[in-house]
């Protein structure tokens, strides 16, 4: 998938799933997990790069760094599929 860091910084920016950036927190509040997701997509053949791969890609990173419970992971899984689905669109 041809996505680079700053595209894909700025979609979960404008998403703001957690609401971060419209609390005032930095623009690149999402910034470190956005690398790690860049770093799992580099694995992934482009033909694999599907919306609910990428939702288990943001999951797994999002799992990681912060022990998200199962709970958290429902709350933010439509925001993640919209995320991944605008990925798809633009660079897929």
């Amino acid at each position: 998938m041809n996505v680079d860091s700053e595209a894909l910084n700025e979609i979960f920016r404008m998403q703001d799933f957690l609401g971060l950036i419209a609390m005032g927190m930095p623009d690149n509040e999402y910034e470190e997990q956005v690398e790690d997701i860049l770093a799992a997509l580099e694995s992934v053949p482009r033909e694999e790069a599907t919306e609910s791969r990428l939702v288990a890609i943001f999951e797994d990173v999002y799992r990681s760094g912060f022990n998200w419970p199962d709970e958290e992971m429902r709350r933010v899984r439509p925001d993640f599929a919209e995320i991944a689905s605008k990925v798809v669109k633009y660079f897929g």
